[in-house]
């Protein structure tokens, strides 16, 4: 399974910084929102000791 994401299907112009970081923040709200901010406090920290 392909799980690459053309994006120059989705919109004609690169991307912003701006845009991004919105996205990123719509996305880290909702995960918030579903698990709780302590689910993803814990997933946060278990994803830096992997680093």
């Amino acid at each position: 399974m392909n799980n690459q994401i053309d994006y120059n299907s989705i919109c004609d112009n690169e991307l912003k910084e701006k845009t991004i970081k919105e996205f990123h923040r719509a996305i880290v709200k909702d995960l918030i929102n579903k698990y709780g901010a302590q689910t993803m406090k814990d997933v946060m920290r278990k994803v830096n000791l992997q680093r």
